[in-house]
């Protein structure tokens, strides 16, 4: 018995015996040939033993799948994999609460505007001294911008020179300077 080799033309060869049968598609033609030698060598008892060899791996046919408008069901494929089911994402955790409360956060407030130490106010609120440190400057910060914010406000244009001044009930829209050199005072 004689094999051949048949060159598909997409860098894919296919063995085949002369009954023909199809034995194996390979996709390296050196590898392809040296299989071809090795069939052709076994002797008639070892090809009796290969003839009753049953392979239960279908391998598809290069020009089997076709694709028509999108008929292709790929669980019909015979190498078709199963996907695994990806389970369902567990439903997010609720937000825990903040861990002070207001009521000693005020507390601490209050004792740190009357002048208290703020170490003694930490441990005897139970708040930690960095944390407590940060809340207190972070309101110390916005509280002068607060007053930095109402101060300008405050503030007036002088309608002569365009310099900002803190205006009073008899200054007319005028800025000292302004009132002293008109002589108005």
């Amino acid at each position: 018995m004689t094999y051949q080799l048949k060159e598909l033309g997409d860098d894919r060869f296919e063995l085949f015996e002369l009954r023909p049968r199809s034995v194996g598609v390979l996709t390296n033609r050196r590898i392809a040939e040296r299989f071809v030698d090795f069939l052709d060598s076994i002797d008639e008892e070892h090809q009796q033993v290969l003839e009753d060899i049953e392979f239960d791996i279908p391998l598809p046919q290069p020009d089997a799948i076709t694709i028509e408008d999108g008929d292709f069901d790929p669980s019909q494929h015979p190498g078709f994999l199963q996907p695994e089911a990806t389970p369902a994402p567990a439903p997010a955790p609720e937000l825990a609460k903040p861990v002070e409360d207001e009521t000693p956060l005020r507390e601490a407030y209050r004792r740190l505007e009357a002048g208290e130490q703020l170490s003694v106010v930490a441990d005897e609120t139970g708040i930690a001294m960095p944390k407590l440190r940060g809340l207190w400057a972070n309101k110390i910060r916005y509280s002068k911008e607060a007053a930095n914010q109402d101060e300008a406000m405050l503030e007036a244009e002088c309608t002569t020179c365009r310099r900002r001044y803190r205006p009073s009930a008899s200054d007319e829209g005028l800025c000292s300077r302004c009132v002293r050199d008109l002589g108005r005072s």
